[in-house]
């Protein structure tokens, strides 16, 4: 199925090594404020979203946000159709600049330094000679059940989500899914 633009055309792309976050949404009003506040701090000037179909608020919470170039699908889905869908984006705006592809409740953090401006990580990584950077994902979780948890209006989800296995992680390579360039 065809992204369908929600947004006018938000300008000129900020520099090839601050990223655009990419991100696929469906209903996450309560989620995304605070990720674009995350990522904000972290210097992303421009967001790409993709909105699969919400009915709660969030394509239009996303629609009022200058820094935010909207894309709108009906399209039932899945991880391959998630990542055809990031895959347009990319095709039709820029291949040779960086990208960072986040869920809504996905914030990326450096370890001893959580503030890192994105641009200068990048900036980093170029200047070894590569072009992309591979992070793990850690589950955050609250005190109690995980679907007993509950997250106030206005709570970080940090502070929701405080705690994290602290070890036992292993990188996995599945060749499907890792590009070699």
């Amino acid at each position: 199925a065809k992204l369908q633009r929600m947004t006018p055309n938000r300008g000129n792309l900020p520099p090839p090594l601050c990223p655009i976050v990419i991100c696929v949404a469906r209903n996450e009003r309560g989620r995304v404020g605070e990720f674009l506040r995350h990522y904000r701090l972290l210097g992303v000037q421009r967001f790409f979203f993709v909105d699969n179909a919400s009915t709660d608020g969030t394509s239009e919470f996303l629609m009022r946000q200058p820094d935010v170039d909207l894309f709108s699908t009906a399209a039932p889905f899945d991880w391959r159709r998630k990542h055809g869908w990031v895959d347009r984006l990319i095709s039709d705006h820029d291949r040779d600049r960086w990208y960072l592809l986040a869920d809504a409740d996905e914030h990326v953090v450096f370890a001893g330094n959580p503030n890192a401006c994105l641009s200068d990580v990048t900036a980093a990584v170029a200047a070894k000679g590569r072009s992309r950077v591979r992070g793990c994902l850690i589950d955050m979780y609250s005190q109690g059940p995980v679907l007993a948890t509950y997250r106030e209006p206005g709570m970080s989800m940090r502070d929701t989500y405080p705690y994290f296995d602290p070890g036992g992680y292993a990188e996995h390579r599945n060749a499907i899914l890792v590009s070699r360039t």
